[in-house]
C-alpha cells in the first residue's frame, strides 16, 4: 500500500517537470508529452515555485533589498509553508539567481544581479535598504583602504559571498 502512496506522490511531482499521461492496461507506463524542465532537483518542488514567482512582488521597488529580507517576508506571507524558513531562504537565492544571475557573473533570465553597499533603515530583519549618502560613500571607501589596501570593492564582496556560502571558492 505505502508503494502506491508513494508512486502517485512521485506522479504529482512530475508534473512540475513534464506534461505526461499513463498508458497501458494492467502495467501503467508513462508517456511523456512536453518536458518543462529536463533536470529534475529538489528545488522543482512546489514551494520553490511558488517562492520564484514572489521574488519580483516582494523585492522593493528601488531595487535595494536582500534575499533574507524579501525570503522573511514571503515565509511570513503564507498561513501554512510545508518547508522551514531556512528553506525559503535558499529558495529565494536560487531563484534570484535563475532570474537576475549571481552577482558579479552572467545575467539571469529577465535581468542582472548586482551588489551594492547600502544600509538598513531600522533595526528588525524585515527593514528596508536605503543607499549610502555622500558622505557614507566616503567613509566606506577610507575604511577599504585603511583595512583592505588596494583590493576593490567587488574582490571584498566575492570574498564575503565565498564566505557566506553563497557561491563556490571556484565560483569565485
Amino acid at each position: 500500500m505505502g508503494n502506491k502512496k508513494h508512486k502517485a506522490k512521485k506522479l504529482e511531482e512530475l508534473k512540475i517537470f513534464a506534461d505526461y499521461e499513463l498508458v497501458g492496461n494492467k502495467t501503467k507506463k508513462i508517456y511523456i508529452k512536453t518536458v518543462y524542465n529536463p533536470v529534475y532537483s529538489k528545488q522543482g518542488s512546489e514551494s520553490y515555485q511558488l517562492t520564484k514567482s514572489k521574488i519580483d512582488e516582494v523585492w522593493d521597488e528601488s531595487g535595494l533589498d536582500s534575499c533574507k529580507r524579501v525570503s522573511n517576508v514571503i515565509y511570513n506571507s503564507e498561513e501554512y509553508w510545508p518547508v522551514t524558513k531556512d528553506t525559503v531562504y535558499n529558495y529565494t537565492l536560487k531563484g534570484r539567481n535563475e532570474l537576475y544571475g549571481k552577482p558579479y557573473g552572467e545575467p539571469g533570465s529577465i535581468g542582472r544581479c548586482v551588489y551594492t553597499w547600502c544600509k538598513k533603515d531600522g533595526d528588525d530583519e524585515n527593514a528596508r535598504l536605503i543607499p549610502l549618502t555622500p558622505e557614507e560613500e566616503e567613509i566606506k571607501q577610507n575604511l577599504i583602504k585603511k583595512y583592505f589596501g588596494d583590493a576593490t570593492e567587488k574582490q571584498i564582496i566575492v570574498k564575503g559571498m565565498v564566505m557566506a556560502g553563497e557561491i563556490t571558492k571556484e565560483e569565485a
